[in-house]
């Protein structure tokens, strides 16, 4: 394990980690619908599994590192909506960069 596979795997799971933390204080708050809570909660697990996979075996994931981070996007625009009435694009700018990073770190 190289340097670029420690800092995707430290990357992908704090961004998991974060995200399951937001989707609970909003299960708690209940500003958001709760299909949208549970998208951002399987995109966040989605990512943490594909870390943890990839630390343990070399299986290609990326379809699934893909789909979690666009299940959380996803999510982003509908909580965004309904919280804020708006999208936001600055936040979806930085979660598309955030994204990209961790895609080209796994597929470096």
């Amino acid at each position: 394990m190289d340097i670029l596979d420690i800092i995707f795997v430290a990357l992908t799971i704090v961004y998991g980690l974060l995200t399951l933390l937001t989707c609970v204080v909003q299960l708690k708050k209940r500003d958001i619908k709760l299909w949208s809570n549970l998208m951002m909660l399987t995109g966040g697990i989605v990512l943490i599994i594909t870390s943890v996979f990839t630390i343990i075996n070399d299986t290609n994931l990326l379809a699934l590192l893909c789909l979690g981070l666009v299940l959380i996007h996803i999510s982003a625009i509908f909580n965004g909506i309904a919280l804020h009435k708006k999208i936001n694009p600055q936040h979806h700018i930085i979660r598309f960069l955030i994204s990209t990073v961790i895609i080209i770190l796994y597929c470096f």
